[in-house]
């Protein structure tokens, strides 16, 4: 029997899909990410019924689990490229006793592209790789290191379906999000330029958006974007102390 990871708040996963710096952090506090957390909580007690959240960059399903858990009536749409994730995301879905339909489980990267996409397979750390001709090498002396220190080795890269933000109300089949929830591992600030951009009508839109920030440079230019288009910043905290990503959650004005 697979031994499982029960947290404070209800949601479980299995313990081999976690990392032990994960491990260990939860032992300050045993949630996904400290910070986030009640946020996160406040936000989907907000939502009305048959609410739109959709969790780009959803890894093994933690914040999809606890959103059901705390508010069974909305609907859950996951974007998740890499297929480990994919299969951890459904092992949790029915560890946690949620059918599969209980999510709309897209197997896509949102980038800046249509078509297909190269993607650093990192596990947690996985992203899109935004120049295919230097990240290789970069990724292939980060896995030597790992094998040097006995840890899981993973392929340099592999190609993935993508669509740009625009393209998710299609899949989704509706022209409002209540709700957007974005960890893409850096690429988050070319992902909201494109959205921005390919915004056409305001027949469509992301009422508000909560996403992890990987760099100072890249906080400071997703706040701006977020003003500029018509955003409120609820909350700007790039230097969080107990997880590993800045955050910013911001709502649409009026």
């Amino acid at each position: 029997m697979k031994k499982e990871h029960l947290f404070d708040n209800g949601v479980k996963v299995y313990d081999h899909q976690l990392l032990p710096i994960q491990r260990e952090r939860y032992k300050s506090r045993n949630v996904h990410e400290e910070e986030e957390e009640d946020l996160f909580v406040k936000i989907i007690g907000g939502l009305h019924k048959d609410a739109v959240y959709v969790s780009v960059g959803t890894a093994i399903g933690y914040y999809p689990l606890l959103a059901k858990r705390l508010k069974n009536d909305i609907n859950v749409h996951c974007f998740e490229p890499l297929p480990l994730h994919l299969e951890y995301l459904k092992e949790n879905m029915e560890l946690n006793g949620l059918a599969p339909s209980a999510f709309s489980v897209y197997d896509v990267a949102v980038s800046t592209e249509h078509g297909e996409v190269s993607f650093a397979n990192e596990s947690y750390g996985s992203s899109i790789v935004s120049n295919p001709t230097k990240e290789p090498l970069m990724m292939f002396l980060k896995n030597m290191v790992k094998r040097l220190l006995g840890r899981a080795t993973y392929h340099l890269s592999i190609s993935v379906k993508s669509i740009p933000m625009i393209d998710l109300f299609d899949l989704i089949k509706s022209p409002t999000v209540d709700f957007l929830q974005m960890d893409i591992q850096g690429f988050e600030q070319p992902v909201l330029e494109k959205y921005f951009a390919d915004l056409d009508s305001s027949k469509r839109v992301i009422k508000s958006f909560l996403i992890g920030t990987h760099s100072i440079e890249i906080h400071k230019a997703c706040k701006s974007l977020f003003e500029k288009n018509g955003y409120s910043i609820i909350l700007d905290e790039y230097e969080t102390q107990h997880q590993p990503d800045g955050i910013i959650y911001c709502e649409i004005d009026g």
